[in-house]
């Protein structure tokens, strides 16, 4: 559950003891904050063990999107040297994989 304040919130929770947290009734709960200096959202993340005890984590948002990841974990795949079983199969006429790309040369146009 993430319960998001405005950037003056920040430091108040900071400055709040961690005891009002330990209650019973409370679960696991992090706390998104946004600074107004940048884009990218801070979080505080109280994060709650077996012992009872609660971590301060600083978590901060990813720099890539999950569409922009999933392009390029599809353009890692393709990029890749045909299987030896295809060359048999296909009788030596496709020997190599023609679309191939490197890092360098060839950029994805992001």
């Amino acid at each position: 559950k993430i319960l998001r304040y405005h950037p003056g919130d920040a430091e108040r929770a900071a400055l709040s003891p961690l005891s009002r947290l330990s209650s019973p009734r409370r679960k696991n709960h992090s706390f998104a904050f946004f600074s107004h200096h940048s884009t990218r959202p801070f979080a505080f993340l109280f994060v709650c063990c077996r012992g009872g005890n609660r971590w301060l984590l600083w978590t901060m948002s990813s720099h890539k999107t999950f569409k922009i990841k999933r392009f390029l974990a599809k353009k890692q795949k393709q990029n890749r040297p045909i299987p030896q079983w295809i060359r048999m199969k296909t009788g030596n006429k496709i020997r190599y994989n023609s679309k191939r790309r490197h890092w360098r040369r060839t950029k994805l146009g992001l």
